[in-house]
């Protein structure tokens, strides 16, 4: 059958790789795309089937990448076997039919010096989110029988060592997804939540539990996550959001807003089902991958995220590892802050 494929992509530079490297793996809708870098150059496009026959293949001309940055890649492949690429609009041509094209790719924007934490339009970005917290998490709860109630000291302590374990299992999830459901039951325990409007009877999240004790804002640079979801037909597969924000902002289409926001965004598209928030994908690989629940079913968003693989590992680790990351960081600053404050009288960072 034929196909279709977008990505947004940064290749290796400098480029060509030493050897052939691949970039993208992923499932259409009637097999796997293939798509890898040459050492001449030149990018190999393969189409397999379910049984793993290559039905679809195509060598391109050797290219020649001025600088680093991302590209728009473009693949299609037709019935009779042909195929076509192109970077940045430009058709490549087969590397029997055309010489050495030169590519300049948008070059990554260097970060701005401020942080998110400091940015002037935090407050009033984040201002829906501090409230939303104050009135979830800022009254204590009443401790249950054989429970005693901790200082906040004591929870910022806990908070101080979740924030290493997400670190560390961060690190290891960037090239091994196998920690990812250890990683997702921390992500959980400190940032997940269910009802926006009303307490959640079993979660807690700690990072938001903390920040509201001295209405903190929480603020990132992310692309805007207000927009409509794109209309993916079903023949390019599922679609997924894999930008992650960050502390720092990286080119000007980021805009700040609170990290609540961004986790009630739209994670992963698959047909057929509702949309998939970032929160509840967490939720769903902490329930399915055996660190929280070692369940009798598998998660299709997690076969799906750890098919699409890229140049170093799958989606699942990349994601989840600039997931753990961002969220460490800005454990980091509620403890600092929390502390300059005086809400907490000791602090030791793990």
């Amino acid at each position: 059958m034929p196909g279709h494929s977008f990505q947004i992509m940064a290749l290796p530079f400098p480029w060509p790789p030493i050897s052939e490297q691949r970039l993208i793996q992923e499932p259409t809708h009637d097999g796997i795309m293939h798509i890898a870098g040459l050492v001449d150059g030149g990018i190999l496009l393969m189409i397999t089937d379910p049984q793993g026959a290559c039905t679809h293949t195509f060598r391109s001309q050797p290219i020649e990448l001025l600088n680093p940055g991302y590209l728009l890649f473009e693949v299609a492949w037709k019935d009779n076997g042909d195929c076509e690429i192109w970077i940045n609009t430009r058709v490549l041509l087969r590397s029997v039919a055309g010489g050495r094209l030169i590519i300049s790719p948008k070059a990554v924007s260097p970060p701005s010096r401020g942080r998110s934490t400091d940015d002037a339009n935090a407050s009033v970005e984040c201002a829906k989110w501090v409230a939303n917290r104050k009135q979830k998490f800022a009254m204590p709860e009443t401790a249950k029988i054989h429970r005693r109630p901790r200082s906040l000291d004591d929870q910022a302590d806990d908070l101080s060592r979740a924030v290493a374990t997400i670190r560390r299992l961060a690190l290891t999830v960037r090239s091994d997804s196998k920690s990812a459901g250890s990683l997702a039951t921390e992500l959980r325990s400190v940032i997940y939540w269910q009802k926006d409007d009303q307490p959640d009877r079993t979660h807690n999240p700690l990072l938001f539990r903390l920040a509201s004790k001295a209405d903190l804002p929480l603020p990132v640079y992310s692309r805007r996550v207000d927009l409509p979801l794109p209309q993916i037909p079903v023949a390019f597969g599922n679609h997924i959001e894999v930008h992650v924000p960050m502390l720092f902002r990286l080119d000007q289409a980021q805009v700040v807003m609170d990290v609540q926001q961004w986790l009630g965004s739209n994670l992963i598209t698959i047909h057929g089902r509702r949309p998939l928030s970032v929160k509840e994908g967490i939720a769903e690989m902490a329930h399915t991958l055996g660190a929280a629940h070692y369940g009798e079913h598998a998660s299709e968003l997690v076969d799906e995220l750890q098919c699409m693989l890229l140049s170093q590992g799958d989606v699942l680790g990349a994601v989840m590892a600039d997931i753990g990351l961002l969220v460490a960081d800005l454990g980091k600053w509620v403890l600092t802050s929390l502390q300059s404050r005086g809400v907490i009288q000791s602090l030791i960072l793990y």
